[in-house]
């Protein structure tokens, strides 16, 4: 029944419930969901609220990502830095991550999916003699799982693909891809998406539960890389290449963290299948996804694949669909296509690159194996119509010259569309002719689902393929399998000359009659004449209904537990499990081929923790040392035992660790075994937010020189973890087992909520909280049917006539106002996030006052003077004034702070004549409010006073013989004299040492008591001029 069976009479609304803000057009997603619409009027409202606050010109990713902001207009936006919560169109899943995937959906007890999703079973069947036979044997073995996942997915609302349908990528691209799509898949491929122009993320099981729960989904806001291309592909030269030297440029994780942006004239001659074949192998350059930009082709592919409506729709949002002229990419490689030559990468890393003119003498330099075992063409990356088209016309070219291969060819369909139409058009028959073997519609040799008999284990050998992948080990298991990856074509072309020394531009094949010829340049029609060829149809629509069993007793199978939660204190003493030597990729981690089928079980695949990663200590595989007992072993065995005897333990790896698949199987295996920590010089990007998701704090070196001082027995300390907090730095202590320590210092990307996911680690916790927001969501839902349509408000006010209607608008407002003013109190949000509320206070107030003068005119109260009147924090009433006001933490804000600060008091000396100004020369003081009183009654007391100075002058006089000149006296003491008495100074005559008379002048000198007056005479005039004025 589930926690809430009553929310399934309600399911009609399950889709779209994050859209409902907006009118959506009428066209529906995919012709397999009728109820679901194209959310574009949405996507260029939202997009424009955006463009208004970042008041620059955008690249096409940041259009679409954007675009799908859960709250644009609050939505801190940075790239390389802020994090971003979107709301994903749509959910797809392959048969190998939806198995746990759906356990941990089934665990919350949401009865339904909230947006669009899909499974898709491609990953579990193994190819071994050809189509037909692998696919029934696949059922027979997969039964349980299969059986599941269909239960499942019709239980919960979720579309099926059964198995030979296709693979996950090319069903999307024909089914449910469109430009300005968002679209998270649990496959590191999913970015294929982008060759229609939609941004498409692989992603782990644990997003992908977050987002069909209906829950916002978090993304690092990503850098964006620019990839101009001119000029137009021509011969041998394919859409392979062009990612093939993307490659070659950035490395495997050169684009880690950034979304691949494709742009310039040459983007108009590809066709759209090949362009998603560039965009799935940016997942080998570490990308968040790439993508194109809408171009014509893209309108062909929809129009034959049946969508007709969705390409007609985005032309009308063309703008949307396309980078703004002048915005700015962080960094910008430039590809002509007319001088680009075919390439081919490998082995054992897809970024080393060999133009095909320098293969064979590569080859030869290094030593490997020239001659070629397999060829492989097909896979998610090179499967679509066009790719067949183009290797055919090679195949008939050889067979009409009575060649067979030698070496082993196989051909893999993308999807039963494709098959069918191969077939109906002739091209499988060119392959078998040739003696080419055609796999089952399914992903096979590319993920390691290969029954290989040819070579044995350990054979030193060389396989050719148009895969997206070439690890150690990825197709076959073996090691010692140097793998290498082209475009389809050339795949053909080398597999027919059987060897790595060729170049079919220039070299001959010889037929088996003797002659020489030259294979000419590959032709293709990229859609076909006749139209596609839909085959059988093997979708499962969901019904919401049925029941979903799992066997307690299963070994595919198995219900999820919580993990045990942190105890709030330091991890210390941990064990080192294994130091990873060089290149760590989730099939090191968690290996695929014939682990898949245990997917679902989350002990049993546990088993192949760290299985092909080798051990720094021994350089050896899948054996390390037991730190406790010193005995070695297998690395999931040692684990088990440390966790048996309650021993946390970490691991420690190298550069790009986790690259590869999204399988969070590398994430969840680590922490099912007791581990705590993964600490490395830096990460995949899925891999670490997986890491995250399950618990475990994803590490890495401040100084990457750093990894040189880990000893295989140390004994590992995580300190204040605590006080974890974004950008903090982390301590780690090891100690040596000679006694010595070293302390360096571990750095993370956590965010404040990523912190809670390591405090809490309870997937089932998180899956709880979801639970919630359903029934919540189905509450309201069921309200506002009882209720009847709410009218919403309008936005001019004159369209309201009903006064109840007017007064609830206006408490509508005063709540958000409220809301806001509490929001903007916190100085934490950052600058952009409280200039924004600000405005949005500022926007409310004007517009809650239209309000109250609409509720005037429709004859209610006067709300203006009656209304209580604004106070500020300290209490005061704030002028209702009409201009724009600040709140909370938006007057600290620089530039806005200095408006509400007072002016500082200055004290200055002022200048003689500003002393002077006020002083009466006739009278002995400063003037002040009692002068015009005091003057007159003192006329008589100032003329006694001068007839006395006078006679004290005259007495005086005598004794001053000696004229000298003085300056002028301001304070004059006679009245009617111009003129003042020389002051009379003494000399006296003295005999110096050498015989000279001297003049010695004796001048008055002031008593001690005299400076003292003078003193406080002074600190007087002072105090006056300063507080008298």
């Amino acid at each position: 029944m589930g926690l809430f069976p009553q929310i399934n009479n309600y399911v009609h609304l399950r889709r779209c419930l994050h859209t409902t803000l907006g009118r959506l057009s009428s066209v529906p997603m995919s012709q397999h969901e009728p109820k679901t619409q194209l959310p574009y009027e949405k996507l260029a409202t939202n997009l424009e609220i955006v463009k208004k606050r970042l008041n620059r010109p955008l690249t096409l990713a940041e259009k679409i990502v954007y675009s799908h902001l859960d709250d644009p207009k609050g939505q801190k936006i940075e790239r390389g830095v802020s994090y971003l919560n979107l709301r994903p169109d749509r959910v797809a899943m392959q048969d190998a991550t939806a198995q746990m995937a759906l356990l941990q959906f089934i665990s919350s007890g949401i009865p339904t999916v909230q947006v669009p999703s899909t499974v898709h079973c491609d990953h579990l069947i193994q190819a071994q003699v050809g189509s037909v036979k692998d696919l029934y044997r696949a059922k027979e073995i997969n039964k349980e799982v299969f059986d599941f996942l269909a239960s499942a997915s019709n239980k919960y609302g979720v579309g099926f693909w059964q198995p030979g349908a296709g693979i996950i990528h090319q069903v999307v691209l024909e089914h449910y891809a469109f430009p300005g799509l968002l679209l998270i898949g649990t496959d590191s491929h999913t970015p294929n998406g982008g060759g229609l122009g939609g941004v498409c993320i692989g992603v782990g099981g644990a997003d992908a539960v977050d987002v069909m729960a209906g829950l916002p989904w978090e993304l690092k806001c990503p850098n964006v890389i620019g990839v101009k291309l001119t000029g137009k592909l021509s011969g041998w030269t394919a859409s392979k290449d062009i990612i093939l030297k993307v490659a070659d440029i950035l490395t495997v994780k050169g684009g880690t963290g950034a979304i691949i942006e494709y742009f310039g004239p040459g983007t108009e001659s590809l066709a759209c299948t090949g362009m998603g074949t560039i965009t799935n192998m940016g997942a080998e350059i570490g990308a968040t996804t790439s993508i194109f930009p809408f171009t014509q082709s893209m309108v062909d592919y929809l129009v034959a694949t049946g969508r007709g409506n969705i390409a007609n729709e985005a032309k009308k949002y063309a703008n949307l669909l396309k980078p703004d002229p002048g915005c700015e990419y962080d960094k910008v490689i430039e590809i002509n296509l007319d001088e680009l030559v075919p390439h081919v990468n490998g082995p054992f890393t897809p970024d080393l690159a060999h133009p095909i003119d320098k293969l064979g003498q590569h080859a030869k330099e290094n030593e490997w194996p020239l001659d070629i075992k397999v060829g492989l063409i097909g896979s998610c990356t090179n499967s679509s119509y066009e790719d067949m088209a183009r290797s055919a016309n090679i195949a008939r070219q050889a067979y009409k010259k009575g060649m067979k291969l030698k070496p082993i060819f196989t051909v893999t369909p993308g999807s039963e569309q494709v098959r069918a139409t191969i077939e109906r058009d002739g091209f499988i028959k060119d392959f078998e002719n040739i003696g080419g073997i055609v796999l089952a519609n399914a992903c096979g040799p590319c993920i390691g689902q290969w029954d290989r008999k040819d070579v044995k284990m350990g054979e030193k050998n060389t396989i050719v393929s148009s895969y997206n992948r070439n690890f150690t080990g990825r197709n076959d298991a073996n090691p010692a399998t140097h793998a290498f990856v082209t475009s389809p074509e050339m795949t053909l072309a080398l597999t027919l000359a059987g060897t790595l020394d060729f170049d079919p531009r220039r070299d001959y094949l010889t037929a088996p009659d003797g002659t020489k010829f030259k294979l000419e340049e590959p032709k293709g029609e990229c859609l076909p004449e006749k139209g596609f060829d839909p085959g059988t149809d093997l979708y499962q629509q969901p019904k919401f209904s049925g029941d979903v069993v799992v066997d307690p007793k299963s070994n595919r199978l198995q219900l999820l537990s919580p993990f045990d939660a942190w105890d709030g204190k330091d991890l210390t003493d941990m064990v080192i499990l294994i130091k990873v030597k060089g290149k760590c990729t989730t099939d090191h981690i968690s290996a695929a081929g014939p682990w898949l089928k245990y997917r679902g079980h989350l002990d049993n695949i546990s088993n192949n923790l760290f299985l092909t990663a080798k051990n720094a200590e021994n350089d050896e595989l899948n054996k390390v040392r037991n730190q406790l007992t010193g005995e070695w072993g297998p690395v999931c065995q040692t684990a088990r035992d440390y966790k048996a005897k309650g021993q946390a333990w970490v691991a420690f790896g190298d550069d790009n660790y986790g690259e590869g698949s999204s399988r969070e199987h590398a994430a969840l295996e680590p922490r099912h075994l007791g581990g705590r920590a993964i600490i490395v010089k830096s990460f995949a990007r899925i891999h670490e937010t997986n890491l995250k998701k399950q618990g475990l704090l994803p590490l890495t070196f401040v100084n990457p020189a750093d990894y040189d001082k880990v000893r295989p027995d140390d004994r590992v300390s995580l300190i204040e973890l605590n006080t974890l907090a974004p950008g903090k730095k982390v301590k780690c202590v090891l100690k040596h087992k000679d006694g010595s320590k070293d302390v360096i210092e571990l750095q993370h990307t956590l965010n404040e909520g990523q912190i809670e996911w390591f405090k809490a680690v309870q997937f089932k916790a998180r899956n709880a909280e979801k639970a919630m927001t359903a029934l919540a969501r189905w509450r309201r839902m069921k309200e506002q049917e009882e209720k009847g349509p709410v009218a919403k408000r309008p936005n001019d006010v004159r369209e309201c006539k009903k006064l109840p209607d007017a007064e609830r608008f206006r408490r509508e407002i005063i709540n958000d106002i409220s809301k806001k003013i509490t929001q903007i109190q916190n100085p934490g949000l950052g600058e952009f996030k409280i200039r924004d509320l600000n405005d949005e206070i500022n926007k409310l107030l004007r517009l809650k006052g239209l309000w109250e003068a609409r509720i005037k005119e429709l004859g209610g109260v006067d709300h203006r003077r009656i209304a209580p009147r604004e106070v500020d924090r300290d209490g005061r009433e704030v002028a209702s004034n009409k201009g724009y006001k600040y709140f909370g933490a938006a007057k600290d804000l620089p530039g806005v702070r200095e408006l509400f600060q007072k002016a500082t008091e200055t004290t200055s000396k002022k200048t003689r004549t500003e002393l002077m100004r006020n002083v009466d020369a006739d009278y002995y003081g400063y003037m002040d409010d009692d002068d015009g009183l005091l003057i007159p009654l003192e006329k008589a007391e100032e003329k006694l006073s001068i007839a006395r100075i006078n006679a004290e002058w005259a007495k005086r006089g005598p004794e001053m013989n000696r004229e000298k000149d003085f300056d002028e006296d301001i304070y004059k003491v006679q009245a009617d004299s111009d003129d003042e008495e020389p002051v009379p100074i003494k000399e006296s005559v003295v005999m110096g040492e050498d015989g000279h008379e001297m003049v010695i002048k004796h001048v008055m000198v002031p008593s001690q008591a005299e400076i003292e007056e003078m003193i406080v005479e002074r600190k007087k005039q002072y105090l006056l001029e300063k507080f008298a004025g």
